[in-house]
């Protein structure tokens, strides 16, 4: 069926078309917004972690750990539902707007949170922060194509993915430091508090956009599909093998309900005059290698988070506090990467293929790197593996995005720019599924073919299932005790016959883990396929002319 045309989805067959009749605001005021923009995304990449240190307090005070992970999960729901909708909100209403209700939403998720009294409340008022923080991101990263010219865009790209990821490193840190001096209520309530003056400012400084039109034709139904396509999607990818079995019904029906309500969706954005989602962006070849490229990185990407812990508690027989530490180089890597990318993005323009292929092979090589540890492998030198790939990450992710938003008419740049945040984070939820299938049914098959047939006789019918659906007891030591209790129970009672079984189990684990990132990397190396099509044509800027620094008047 043909898709209706609108003045909201132009041709996108050369790149040489007018780009919407941009013009930048004057510099002074373009900075003094950027500002704001930073702030903004700080505090919202902030409270996403922060809870990794405040979760364990909030269980003892409130309870709930049946619900534990669906703090997490709201979150991520409504933060992924928020961007392709604010995206595309944004471009017809202007982002101003958008990234005000954002932060708004957002600081009153934050107050709620600090006064939560169960875990229930806990899990909404998180999906309501979600909501307001899906809604800034998007805002924060297409306003950059709002405020500078696409020569300048790559140099603010890096410095907005520098603050992303800072605020990354630190949540963690802030968290424990406000729990352990205040509370943890304390700590969403001073963040929600300090959403304020930032709310504020950018109320004052930013730019107030042209008057929308007036028969905008909001997709509604469109998005009602999309509220009812994604959620069961993403939570039975979240669940399954961990709360649900993969072929339990529930589990089935979430992703059957989840196909049926996409279908409809796509049946309504091919008939929609404006539609919340224009499928012709995605017969554009930019953008197209673009979601496929940041879908596969992100697949890496979370592989590496989530696991990458659990390989030095095994492996390298370090503390849960210690392994999260080794993870700051990989964040230091992406920030470093994303500013190196997007400052040469701005001084070598033109380069999108060569840098994109550079910065995605960077990244499969250190994936692949990381698939050849073991016990062998010191610290230092997994270190440098984990640098290489969240360089090469970083590096990927700042020139897509910088090469999406100089490509697309700037009046659609918020749904080309929350397309590529929506699959980043789709792209993640997958990678974790399948990376943790890959995981548990390796470790299941290695670990049968190292144990001895007398020792496999003593264990218990599904001990080795069990075993696989809860992977992180060999890197606990107060639950490896357990198990050795438990392998006693059933008649291991020779010290060296436990000691081998266990030393088994972690060489299982290991090879496991390595084929987690051979998967991972096999992804990346896809990616870096891809990124070798990925010539980006910027749009000319046919505008009446550009702002300068003292009226904001065109300069001829």
């Amino acid at each position: 069926m043909p898709v209706a045309s609108n003045t909201h989805t132009d041709s996108m067959d050369g790149g040489h078309e007018d780009n919407g009749g941009f013009t930048p605001p004057p510099r002074r005021h373009a900075i003094a917004s950027m500002a704001c923009v930073m702030l903004a995304m700080f505090l919202s990449a902030l409270s996403q972690t922060v809870v990794a240190t405040t979760m364990p307090l909030i269980i003892a005070d409130v309870g709930g750990f049946d619900q534990y992970t669906w703090a997490a999960t709201s979150y991520l729901l409504t933060a992924t539902l928020a961007y392709p909708i604010v995206g595309r909100l944004s471009d017809i209403y202007g982002r101003r707007r958008f990234l005000l209700l954002g932060l708004a939403i957002f600081c009153a998720g934050s107050v709620f949170l600090g006064f939560s009294e169960s875990m229930t409340q806990v899990v909404v008022f998180r999906g309501l922060q979600g909501v307001g923080g899906g809604a800034v991101a998007t805002c924060c990263f297409a306003c950059i194509a709002d405020l500078f010219r696409p020569k300048d865009r790559g140099r603010f790209h890096g410095i907005l993915s520098a603050v992303y990821g800072v605020s990354f490193i630190i949540g963690p840190v802030i968290g424990g430091i406000l729990a352990d001096a205040l509370s943890w209520q304390w700590t969403f309530l001073i963040i929600g508090l300090a959403g304020i003056p930032v709310f504020a400012l950018t109320a004052r400084m930013f730019p107030k956009p042209p008057s929308p039109p007036e028969d905008p034709h909001l997709d509604l139904k469109g998005m009602i599909a999309l509220g009812l396509a994604l959620p069961p999607f993403l939570v039975a990818l979240s669940t399954g093998g961990v709360r649900y079995e993969w072929g339990s019904t529930i589990i089935l029906c979430m992703l059957l309900f989840s196909l049926a309500m996409t279908g409809v969706f796509i049946i309504i954005e091919l008939r929609a005059r404006s539609p919340i989602v224009p499928l012709s962006l995605y017969a554009d070849r930019v953008v197209g290698l673009s979601v496929a490229i940041m879908l596969l990185a992100s697949f890496g990407l979370y592989g590496c988070v989530l696991f990458l812990p659990l390989f030095f508690q095994v492996v390298f027989g370090l503390s849960a506090a210690q392994s999260g530490g080794l993870l700051v180089p990989l964040l230091l890597g992406m920030v470093v990467g994303g500013v190196v990318a997007g400052l040469m993005l701005s001084r070598i323009t033109g380069h999108y293929r060569i840098l994109a292929t550079v910065f995605s092979g960077l990244m499969s090589a250190g994936l692949y790197l990381l698939s050849t540890m073991d016990a062998t492998t010191g610290i230092v030198q997994s270190q440098i593996y984990i640098v290489v790939a969240g360089l090469g990450t970083g590096g990927i992710i700042a020139t897509i995005s910088v090469g999406v938003q100089n490509h697309v008419p700037h009046k659609i740049v918020g749904v080309a720019t929350s397309a590529l945040q929506f699959y980043r984070s789709v792209g993640g939820v997958i990678g974790l599924a399948v990376l943790g299938i890959v995981l548990a049914t390796q470790f299941v098959s290695s670990l049968e073919e190292a144990l001895p047939e007398a020792v496999k006789a003593e264990l218990a019918d599904g001990q080795l299932d069990d075993w696989s659906r809860d992977l992180r007891v060999f890197g606990d030591s107060p639950s490896e005790e357990r198990l050795r209790e438990d392998l006693t129970a059933v008649g291991l009672n020779e010290s060296a016959l436990v000691r081998d079984l266990l030393n088994s189990i972690r060489n299982a684990l290991q090879e496991s883990l390595d084929s987690v990132f051979l998967v991972a990397f096999f992804a990346a190396a896809i990616a870096a396929g891809l990124a070798m099509f990925f010539q980006v044509k910027v749009r000319s800027e046919a505008a009446p002319g550009d702002a300068d620094d003292t009226g904001g008047q065109p300069r001829h």
